[in-house]
């Protein structure tokens, strides 16, 4: 897990009075916790580096 280095940057973020915009994490158990803090530039569409193999039974 990566604890250490998510604690660091939010205190990062936090000691240097940074906005955050979006918190994504994604845990081992492939379960996602999504925080939007700005819900009108919110967008859903970067699933680009999701893990999900759903579309791979397409067979060419």
């Amino acid at each position: 897990m990566h604890k250490v280095e998510l604690l660091q940057q939010v205190m990062n973020a936090l000691s240097n009075n940074l906005d955050v915009a979006k918190v994504k994490i994604t845990y081992t158990n492939g379960e996602q916790l999504k925080i939007a803090f700005d819900e009108a530039k919110d967008d859903d569409d970067d699933d680009d580096d999701d893990d999900d193999d759903d579309d791979d039974d397409d067979v060419e």
